[in-house]
């Protein structure tokens, strides 16, 4: 016959006939959409990667945290200010003595706590910084951060609340 193959026996394809003209190929046209995601660091960095973003985060948290103790001036425990309070939290006295200090102390808060740094918290704890010493509470576990303020602030906060 013509146009026509014969598979033998062996292949196991013995009722099996191909023709040559069987089907003519098709082109068909899809769109797909596709979706990719990208990891944007505390920072702002990008990444193309969940793994490399988070191993980003870590070592530029090092770097912040390296730039940080060197404004501490002093550790306390709360215990040691207040006489009473948790004496496992850490109080860390630093010195601010400008914006660029003041931007360290921010993206070690941005860090902590996940945020961008364009977050409206985070920008309200800059504002809040003050220039001088000033107290910040590290928590226990260095995972946590609070402005607490100034000496000045924070006696003035005690007289405003003790007034009658």
């Amino acid at each position: 016959m013509v146009g026509e193959v014969v598979l033998p026996a062996a292949a196991n394809f013995t009722n099996l006939i191909i023709h040559q003209n069987y089907k003519k190929m098709e082109q068909k046209e899809f769109k797909r959409e596709v979706v990719d995601y990208i990891y944007v660091a505390v920072d702002g960095a990008e990444f193309s990667n969940k793994d490399q973003c988070v191993e980003y985060e870590k070592s530029a948290r090092c770097a912040v945290e390296a730039r940080y103790h060197q404004l501490v001036v002093k550790k306390l425990t709360e215990y040691d200010i207040l006489h009473f309070g948790c004496d496992e939290n850490v109080v860390e006295v630093v010195e601010i003595k400008d914006d660029n200090d003041k931007e360290i102390v921010t993206r070690l808060y941005a860090h902590i706590n996940g945020y961008q740094r364009s977050n409206e918290y985070v920008q309200n704890f800059y504002n809040r910084l003050e220039t001088g010493k000033v107290f910040i509470d590290r928590g226990y576990d260095y995972e946590d951060i609070w402005y607490i303020g100034s000496l000045e602030k924070i006696f003035s906060d005690i007289k405003k609340a003790a007034e009658v």
